[in-house]
């Protein structure tokens, strides 16, 4: 007995030395599962589409220049989204992707309050509305504005900017403004055939600072460039007006910091005098290419409208025929079947 009772104590000893000391007797918790991987990339190019696609609406509802509050916040918030999902551009983006001609798509300024047209309904009243809708109209459809970054000696180093306005001057007012009278709607308001004239701003270029990235500009020159087909022109464009600027490093000074930039797209944020401003450009071989694609699809949608046009009018042609053939065999029926004559009720039955 006494062994055994022994026994039992040094059993009960052992496990409880085990229970305070061993490995824990109950299950481990499970392991939380850890959270899903963020597909930075993708959520980049989606935020990178939204903002081109909210651009171009912007733009076709309101221009380039936008003043209205609404429209600067909705450009604002697409910019920022932007900027959130995307790694600052280097030094070395900006050397490979820098380079080349670019179109503006949208510019705001930051600094300033935008016109909350809500609280100013005649804005979108006639004829109030109708100007603007023109003018705006007619600016996406005239003028276009680049900013063309060269390499002066080809070595890759950026030492100069151009700012263009480009102006295709239409033929006729009524390409200019709608509902004109008839009686002038084919006056020829380019007597001397203006075919494109640009406004170019010529800046020195030098890097301020690699990170975050900007550029200093310093206006040079304004030069007038006019091309046409007049006698008076050159069909390829000439310098027509300049002016030298020696005092641009101070007078026309400013700077700009590319927060975004790829092979199509870039964002640049700077500092005009007291004026924040937010710029958007497009590379212009990639908007030639997008536009070139509109218009591809804009033609078929046209002609495929044409054509089903005609087929639903070679329908209603077919079932007018139809119609026309049944009521000509129900006429030709009775004539070969004529009713019975009624019998005179005064006439007794036999």
């Amino acid at each position: 007995m006494k062994i055994l009772f022994g026994f039992v104590c040094s059993m009960g000893i052992a496990q409880a030395f085990v229970s305070l000391w061993g490995p824990p007797q109950t299950r481990l918790p499970p392991i939380a599962s850890a959270p899903p991987m963020i597909d930075f990339e993708l959520a980049r190019q989606e935020a990178k589409e939204n903002l081109m696609e909210t651009a171009k609406k912007l733009k076709s509802e309101f221009g380039s220049l936008l003043v209205e509050k609404a429209a600067k916040d909705e450009f604002k918030d697409a910019v920022e989204n932007l900027e959130n999902k995307s790694e600052p551009p280097s030094l070395d983006d900006y050397s490979d992707l820098f380079l080349g001609d670019w179109t503006l798509l949208c510019t705001t300024s930051t600094s300033i309050e935008g016109v909350d047209t809500s609280k100013l309904p005649f804005f979108q009243q006639d004829p109030l509305k109708k100007i603007r809708d023109s003018i705006r109209e007619s600016a996406n459809k005239y003028i276009k504005v680049q900013q063309k970054v060269r390499s002066s000696k080809n070595d890759g180093v950026i030492d100069r900017i151009d700012n263009t306005i480009e102006y295709e001057p239409p033929e006729s007012l009524r390409e200019l403004l709608d509902n004109v009278p008839e009686s002038i709607s084919q006056l020829n308001i380019n007597p001397l055939q203006v075919s494109k004239s640009q406004l170019v701003l010529i800046h020195k270029a030098t890097i301020e600072s690699e990170m975050p990235l900007k550029t200093k500009l310093a206006l040079q020159s304004v030069v007038l460039n006019v091309a046409g087909d007049s006698t008076y022109l050159e069909p390829n464009g000439a310098d027509i007006a300049g002016i030298n600027l020696p005092l641009g490093e101070f007078a026309g000074a400013g700077t700009f910091e590319t927060t975004y930039l790829d092979d199509s797209l870039r964002i640049s944020r700077g500092k005009q005098g007291f004026v924040d401003q937010l710029r958007v450009f497009i590379r212009s071989d990639k908007l030639g290419m997008e536009e070139a694609l509109e218009e591809i699809v804009e033609k078929k949608a046209s002609k495929q409208a044409v054509v089903d046009a005609q087929l639903d009018n070679d329908e209603e042609e077919e079932e007018e025929t139809e119609i026309v053939a049944i009521d000509e065999e129900v006429e030709d029926t009775e004539k070969e079947d004529p009713p019975e004559p009624e019998m005179d009720k005064d006439e007794p039955e036999i």
